[in-house]
């Protein structure tokens, strides 16, 4: 205490050495082998005899010569990575016991600090999945380092993706990497974190035939979904259709134009009926993805967006199913790239934002 007292009495009279002065709030890293050659503010011009440099953050405010520059000449800085060029800690002062930061580490504007690859993922989020700033800061900095990792090639994918299976496997790495039950894991996926009305246009956008063989007639017409459930409630098709129940399903012509009252009925339902029908449309796509991946059968899965002035547009294709090659289902499809792109954004946003709040 005698020698704090002492200290204190000097350091009011300028008695001490400006390499000595604890006048730094926060000390932070710099890069490169030779500190940068500024002036602090807070301390008197001149050289040191023990560490020759004085020098400021970026920010105005000193940065103890001697705490940084000291520790790095010598490396004498504990958890430095050899031959990083970097250092930093955290502190309240030259005296205050040092917390070695990550190599690479980025100043925030709160005060904070960020490692390359987190400043790297946040800057994939904003621009990929339309992330705010604070919120793409904030999840990047949460993710574990793997997660992180796998989430960055999993963003530059979707960055270049031009084919709706290469979307599709973007929202699967989100959930199912290294994972037994991908179709279970991407269904929950979608039911947790889609918006309803994104449910709605995804179980809207195909309608399926059953399985058939190979060689047999194909028993169109394909049908959404909800068809069954929709047919089955005969009191809505009478009041909102009319007494024909007999219909079929379009999924290139929506609203009020289009000849199947499907969609419709799926809005005035409750959240049950849509997330069946989502699951229902879902594990669907996870069978095209099945095709293509297991059975290198080519599968198209959505349409070409609709030429102008026209009502909509819609494809119609088949890929195997049911682990047969011989067994196939026709499908409809009147879901753009686009949409279904925009969809899947969406959906990864609000489940990475909820899952590091």
């Amino acid at each position: 205490m005698a020698g704090q007292s002492k200290l204190a009495d000097q350091l009011q009279s300028g008695a001490v050495g400006m390499w000595k002065v604890p006048v730094v709030r926060r000390c932070v890293g710099f890069q490169g082998r030779e500190a940068p050659p500024l002036v602090s503010e807070s301390t008197p011009a001149g050289p040191s005899p023990r560490c020759p440099t004085t020098i400021s953050r970026p920010d105005g405010l000193p940065l103890c010569p001697r705490s940084a520059h000291h520790l790095r000449k010598h490396d004498l800085w504990p958890g430095r990575q050899a031959g990083s060029g970097r250092v930093g800690f955290r502190g309240s002062g030259c005296g205050a016991a040092k917390t070695p930061t990550d190599r690479g580490r980025a100043l925030l504007p709160v005060g904070g600090f960020m490692t390359a690859p987190q400043a790297k993922a946040s800057k994939l989020l904003r621009e990929c999945l339309g992330m705010e700033g604070a919120v793409a800061d904030r999840v990047a900095i949460a993710l574990p380092d793997l997660d992180r990792f796998r989430l960055d090639a999993a963003l530059r994918f979707l960055r270049r993706a031009t084919l709706p299976t290469e979307v599709f496997f973007f929202v699967e790495s989100l959930v199912a990497a290294k994972q037994w039950g991908k179709c279970n894991l991407v269904k929950k996926l979608f039911r947790d974190h889609a918006t309803r009305e994104d449910k709605i246009e995804l179980a809207a956008g195909w309608a399926f035939t059953e399985p058939y063989k190979f060689g047999s007639a194909v028993p169109l017409p394909v049908r959404h979904v909800m068809y069954a459930d929709c047919r089955a409630d005969m009191d809505w098709i009478r009041e909102n259709w009319g007494d024909d129940d007999s219909f079929g399903c379009s999924t290139g012509v929506k609203g009020l134009a289009s000849p199947c009252p499907c969609e419709r009925w799926l809005r005035e339902k409750e959240v049950p009926e849509v997330d069946r029908a989502l699951d229902a449309v879902v594990g669907h796509l996870c069978d095209m993805r099945h095709s293509l991946v297991h059975e290198s059968w080519p599968v198209f899965m959505i349409t070409e967006p609709a030429p102008p002035d026209s009502l909509g547009s819609s494809m119609l294709d088949c890929y195997p199913c049911e682990g047969d090659l011989a067994s196939f289902r026709t499908y409809e499809s009147g879901i753009t790239l686009g949409r279904f792109r925009a969809i899947a954004v969406a959906t990864a946003r609000s489940y990475l934002s909820a899952r590091y709040p």
